[in-house]
């Protein structure tokens, strides 16, 4: 059996995803995205594999199968086929571990067509919510050549079954949950998807998406590379799906049957059956049980030309491209992940992941589920950082501060401004070589702490139609679907900037209307998901990217915030009609915030969500979860100044932190292209700040204008 292996390859964030690469949000291995960054493994490109896919130290086993013969081809040479089951079952209070099943052919004569495929009974739950089979079966199918010149002749076939049992001690490990948060269903609009967040009874996450939509995307992929079929020929979907469903099933078939016209035609029927066995997060993998195809031409040039075999092996490539296509070509990779935030890759690698048919709201859904073996395991980590805050230091000395945000702003204004069109504003990077993809945020940041300059990017950078870009020299950009113009990370950018001007009297009349002007911008912009075809949700978007590039389309924390900033310039009837209708469909809520400031790993991710606790706080919010997030994440990554302010305010270790990264205004470094603190702790991003990173914290210490 071949095993179809991802590439340990993460996804990255809204804001690169959507700048570099093409993305395809339909792709089920993208899913957790924003919410559960281990499971970005999973957007790895498929690659088939025939090693054994090793996960425990039991000793691997083999079962072999009965040699089938089938009949003999006849004087009129009929071809003949037979299949053979056998099964065999583990040992009492034993498991099977499904991911380590390797089918190999041991003999094959005489056959034009010839599988070992296994099939799985009697699961049973091993981790809470991810099951493994006590129950293996090993299908044995032969088909003859056909044809005179093969009269006589038998199809044979032995298939033989390689496996290990799961160890006799691993399993769920007894206690109930420590007190701590509660079980939430978070929407994710852009997918669309459901994430189901348990640690009231058990540590666990399930995703869960519509079919519906899954097969949009693959047909649409079979679509746009014509099945991989040459010039001269077009490919016609007559029917798709997935298939065999039944709820909590963990093998899952898609199947497709498409005609081809062109100098040779043929029909072809297509089933790839495939389960997403429980495995640990870095050697997730999806597994091929059985793909088999029914692909006729009636042109004997179409048989010379093996025209049914090629159409098949494009249609199979297409519905595994569509399952699992590589969305990141950057280097990020689970062991990447554990040197920048190993206490975390260390309670993510007690997980396991696995893949089942489900239910997505009222419709049938594909779901990837993550269960620790440890009921309490979430809780704990949780009590864990919260026991590693650090402590204040003490109030700064504002001249002393003062006169080092002077030193960076001014060599910051002289030499880090991008100059176009008339307008100077911050950026990273050079005149010649322009870094000003994500300035909308970070100029909003700029603002937010105090910065005219960080202000007057963001009123640079919008448009009379109401809407913003990314920087003022990227104004009417064009989007596509490799690139968008605007994207969530931006909009945080956006409300920074509304949240900082709304609060001063001699600006906010201006904010104003701004704000009317973008929410009006938002009211046209309207995006069904996945398409108007397919109309599985309906919102609206920051940009005119839609299918299959989202990152524009606005979710449940960016109108909770809207409906926040509406209110306070008392602006509400501007806001969508369906407000509520939103606001229900997308969900949000500060159970889901704090769930994120545990489960993301260290870097731009938990900067996001510092970014999000902050806007709510600054907007009058109270919940006590947002400062318990923030202290969540000064647990996470101790030595980032941004997050120790928001938790102590204008202190001395926030101003002790920044010394410590912040390197002299006007020394020599390679690049000034970075914004010190997205980054995780470990990497030193700092010796490539853009300047403008400190001008924003020393800022913050003594010029809040929304003081914490």
């Amino acid at each position: 059996m071949e095993l179809f292996r991802l590439n340990h390859l993460f996804g990255v964030g809204r804001t690169v995803l959507f700048l570099r690469l093409p993305l395809r949000p339909y792709n089920l291995f993208w899913l957790f995205f924003k919410y559960f960054p281990p499971l970005h493994i999973l957007a790895g490109a498929m690659t088939i594999v025939t090693c054994s896919n090793t996960f425990s130290a039991e000793p691997l086993q083999t079962f072999n199968g009965t040699p089938i013969r089938t009949a003999a081809v006849n004087e009129s040479g009929t071809r003949h086929d037979l299949t053979n089951e056998e099964c065999i079952n583990a040992p009492t209070d034993r498991l099977f571990e499904q991911g380590t099943f390797v089918m190999r052919v041991v003999h094959v004569h005489d056959a034009d067509d010839h599988s070992c495929t296994p099939r799985f009974e009697n699961f049973q739950d091993f981790v809470p919510g991810i099951k493994e089979p006590s129950k293996a079966c090993l299908i044995s199918y032969v088909k003859s050549k056909g044809g005179l010149i093969s009269f006589g002749k038998r199809g044979h076939v032995t298939c033989a079954m390689d496996y290990r049992l799961r160890p006799a001690d691993e399993g769920v490990s007894p206690g109930q949950p420590i007190p701590g948060g509660h079980d939430i269903i978070s929407p994710v609009p852009s997918l669309p998807a459901d994430i189901r967040l348990e640690r009231d009874t058990r540590s666990f996450a399930r995703v869960s998406v519509p079919l519906k939509a899954l097969q949009f995307g693959i047909d649409e992929s079979i679509r746009q590379t014509n099945g991989g079929l040459p010039l001269g020929f077009s490919i016609k979907i007559m029917s798709s799906g997935f298939t065999e469903y039944i709820m909590d099933s963990t093998t899952m078939t898609y199947f497709v049957d498409v005609d081809v016209s062109g100098p040779v035609g043929a029909r072809c029927a297509v089933w790839v059956p495939f389960a997403i066995p429980a495995s640990a997060p870095d050697v997730l993998f999806v597994q091929d049980v059985g793909t088999r195809a029914d692909c006729k031409t009636g042109s004997l040039a179409g048989q010379l030309a093996n025209l049914p075999q090629q159409l098949s092996n494009a249609i199979r490539k297409a519905i595994t491209d569509g399952l699992g296509k590589k969305i990141s070509e950057s280097n990020e990779t689970f062991e990447g992940w554990k040197k920048q935030d190993p206490e975390w890759a260390a309670m993510v690698m007690k997980s396991l992941v696995q893949g089942s048919y489900c239910n997505w709201r009222a419709e049938p859904g594909l779901c990837i589920s993550i269960g620790w073996r440890r009921r309490a395991e979430l809780n704990e980590f949780e009590q864990t950082m919260l026991s590693k805050i650090p402590s204040a230091e003490g109030a700064v000395d504002s001249l002393k501060v003062k006169a080092k945000l002077d030193k960076y702003e001014i060599e910051a204004r002289k030499s880090r401004r991008l100059e176009y069109n008339g307008i100077k504003f911050p950026s990273g990077g050079t005149q010649a070589a322009p870094e000003d993809g994500d300035m909308a945020i970070f100029g909003g940041l700029l603002c937010r702490s105090g910065s005219e300059d960080g202000c007057r990017l963001l009123k640079d950078a919008r448009t009379s139609d109401g809407r913003f870009w990314r920087s003022p020299r990227r104004v009417n950009e064009v989007d596509s679907k490799d690139h968008a113009s605007f994207s969530g990370d931006q909009l945080r950018g956006v409300l920074h900037y509304f949240t900082r001007v709304g609060h001063d009297p001699t600006t906010k009349n201006q904010g104003k209307d701004h704000l009317r002007d973008f929410l009006h911008y938002l009211r046209g912009q309207t995006t069904q998901v996945p398409d108007a075809k397919v109309q599985l949700i309906n919102g609206y978007s920051s940009c005119p990217t839609r299918y299959p590039n989202f990152t524009c389309l606005l979710g449940g924390d960016d109108w909770y915030a809207l409906k926040l900033l509406a209110k306070m310039y008392g602006l509400e009837s501007e806001l969508p009609p369906e407000i509520a209708e939103l606001e229900l469909s997308y969900g949000f809520n500060y159970e889901q915030m704090l769930w994120q400031s545990l489960m993301t790993n260290a870097g731009y991710r938990l900067h996001l969500i510092a970014n999000t606790a902050w806007i709510m706080r600054s907007l009058g919010e109270t919940d006590p979860r947002i400062e318990k997030t923030i202290k969540i994440l000064n647990a996470r990554q101790p030595e980032n100044p941004f997050f120790a302010y928001l938790l102590h305010g204008p202190d001395k270790r926030v101003e002790r932190l920044a010394d410590n990264k912040c390197l002299a205004p006007d020394a020599a470094r390679d690049a000034y292209v970075d914004w010190a603190w997205q980054r995780a702790d470990i990497e030193d991003r700092w010796k490539v700040g853009m300047v403008w990173d400190c001008v924003f914290i020393y800022g913050l210490l003594v010029r809040d204008p929304i003081p914490n």
